[in-house]
């Protein structure tokens, strides 16, 4: 399963060395540490630009495995064999609606547009 990232500049790592170079780490305090969400605009893109090509590719992810298991030859082939016991049932539910909860209005907002 691909997890899309926005990368951070964490203190210590290059990252952070070049943001503070080219003058992009502001003067504001980063309100938290949080991977699926950029904080600071680089050179070529704001963060909001950055945030919306993550959730766009995580939404587009989705949409493409929900559609794709609801074929029933994808569904008995591909998803149900991965189930051996129930635990893997209710670690794999419960992923899946971790990542349907916080993608559901811009996996609906795709489908009605006809992406």
């Amino acid at each position: 399963m691909p997890i899309f990232f926005v990368a951070q500049p964490y203190i210590g790592t290059e990252l952070y060395d070049i943001y503070q170079q080219e003058k992009l780490l502001g003067e504001g305090t980063i309100p938290g540490t949080f991977i699926f969400h950029g904080w600071h605009d680089t050179l070529k893109m704001t963060a909001d630009e950055l945030n919306e090509i993550q959730s766009n590719a995580s939404r587009g992810w989705i949409a493409h495995k929900i559609f794709f298991y609801l074929k029933p030859k994808n569904f008995f082939n591909s998803l149900l064999p991965k189930f051996k016991t129930l635990a893997d049932f209710r670690y794999s539910f419960g992923v899946f609606w971790m990542l349907i909860s916080r993608n559901i209005k811009g996996i609906f907002k795709d489908i009605f547009k006809g992406k």
